[in-house]
């Protein structure tokens, strides 16, 4: 009986050691080249290209007692997810760009209204032989004298070296006629307000020349 026994479990022993162990998938490992291969060379858009759909075939082609069966599902999760949070992402950019270029819409009682400007009082233009006052705005000088006057060169200050403006006469008959001590004037403004009066002959404009000379001109 014993001998028989024995036997049995050598028999049984030698059809474990017949039963054939999981072997790798070819179609696991060409699949997963081929990804890597792809999603290196075009990205994001690897995942809707059609290449990606061959390797997803490949994918459920393994066999379901291969080594790499767990690998192969792995991979084929990880391309659904991917796939799935770069087309969210994309939908998302298209929505705020179309959001951004919309045209503002207002309601009736919301739309913003502009606050209306104080109406100032008429300005009549300067008198024969008037002359500008040092200290009135440049709004003043120009409503009274802006008809004879038109803006100069930014001139900088010998002493001081600080930028103003300025104001020159026009060359027109009846300015030269309606201001003849205002003829060879500059108006110099700062700071919104009149600041001086120069005669132009005494205004030179100099260059800094490249030879390191200065050129001196009159303005």
């Amino acid at each position: 009986m014993k001998p028989i026994l024995l036997f049995l479990m050598a028999f049984a022993l030698a059809l474990a050691g017949c039963k054939k162990s999981p072997k790798p998938s070819i179609e696991y490992l060409k699949a997963k080249g081929d990804y890597d291969v792809l999603v290196a060379r075009e990205g994001d858009d690897a995942y809707f290209s059609f290449d990606m759909g061959q390797i997803e075939a490949l994918l459920n082609k393994v066999p379901p007692n291969s080594l790499d069966t767990a690998a192969a599902a792995a991979l084929l999760q990880e391309i659904s997810t991917r796939r799935k949070e770069i087309q969210d992402e994309r939908e998302k950019r298209e929505k705020a760009a179309a959001e951004a270029n919309k045209p503002a819409v207002f309601d009736s009682d919301s739309r913003p209204t502009a606050t209306p400007r104080p109406v100032e009082a008429p300005v009549e233009a300067a008198p024969k032989n008037a002359v500008p006052k040092v200290g009135m705005t440049v709004s003043e000088f120009e409503s009274q004298f802006g008809g004879c006057f038109s803006s100069g060169p930014q001139i900088s200050m010998a002493d001081t070296k600080e930028k103003v403006g300025t104001y020159v006469m026009k060359d027109i008959t009846n300015c030269r006629e309606r201001h003849p001590d205002l003829k060879e004037t500059m108006v110099l403004v700062k700071d919104n307000k009149v600041m001086s009066m120069a005669s132009r002959k005494e205004m030179k404009k100099r260059t800094q020349l490249p030879d390191g000379g200065v050129l001196i001109e009159d303005l």
